[in-house]
């Protein structure tokens, strides 16, 4: 069974999955968060590209939301309370009456 070809750019540098090469030269990769929501990044050379698909799976890893602009408060507390859980004991809401 013969192997898929494998995609190259202009300079013959195996591409990954999502890197492609843009008619001007740049590069850019696009891949699609777990909303089903799709970003992409761009930059001048394939290394460049490279260190932010690293900064872009790191950011993944640790559970960094892309779309920074659209955040709310209370999705940073519930991203909060999500890192918190766990680590801390439940609070109680107690009220001191002096008699």
């Amino acid at each position: 069974m013969a192997e898929k070809p494998r995609r190259k750019d202009k300079r013959r540098m195996v591409l990954r999955k999502g890197e492609s090469q843009r008619k001007d030269g740049s590069y850019d990769y696009r891949w699609t968060t777990r909303d089903g929501k799709r970003h992409s990044i761009y930059a001048k050379t394939l290394e460049e590209l490279r260190e932010k698909e690293d900064e872009v799976a790191n950011d993944q890893y640790e559970g960094i939301r892309v779309e920074g602009k659209t955040v709310t408060v209370n999705d940073i507390f519930e991203m909060w309370c999500n890192l918190k859980r766990g680590k801390t004991i439940p609070f109680r809401i107690t009220s001191t009456r002096t008699t």
